[in-house]
């Protein structure tokens, strides 16, 4: 017999996940291997949100850009990066409950989520052959009405396979 963790009556019932997202990334600007400016968007429409995210990265460093085949034949790469994005919010329902389901006991309505809510997720990254490590900072607005701004930090470590 599995004990249900406490509070959990109070969470946001389960419903049917179905999202399209369609993403787009534009090289805007590049210097050699050591500076690149890229813009992005992203659009996501169906049960479980629908929001429009545009943004930018901003890298420096030594690195490999995606938008290039030019490749560094060098075992250390490292880079710092800023991306900056702005979600225009229609739909959360994470926040107000599932499209099929609308038994949840706390949710929240339309009028109090936030419809454009930013973030800035800033790193640095240290790529050593086929070992990456990187670190980053992330900082978001409130979600909803009388929700806080916050921020949170990371690590990443990856062994990529070739």
């Amino acid at each position: 017999n599995k004990m249900k963790p406490p509070g959990w009556k109070y969470q946001v019932h389960n419903d049917i996940v179905l999202n399209y997202e369609l993403n787009y990334q534009l090289q805007l600007y590049a210097y050699s291997h050591i500076f690149s400016l890229d813009a992005d968007a992203m659009s996501r429409i169906g049960t479980l949100d629908d929001k429009i995210c545009p943004g930018v990265t901003a890298m420096v460093g030594y690195f490999n850009s995606p938008f290039s085949a030019d490749v560094l034949h060098t075992k250390v790469r490292f880079y710092a990066y800023d991306h900056p994005e702005v979600s225009f919010v229609g739909y959360d329902a994470t926040m107000q409950g599932g499209v099929f389901d609308n038994g949840s006991p706390y949710t929240l309505s339309a009028n109090d989520i936030s419809r454009i809510v930013y973030k800035n997720q800033s790193g640095l990254v240290i790529e050593c052959d086929r070992f990456y490590i990187g670190y980053y900072h992330c900082y978001q607005t409130r979600q909803f009405v009388t929700g806080q701004s916050h921020s949170w930090d990371g690590l990443q470590l990856a062994l990529m396979i070739r």
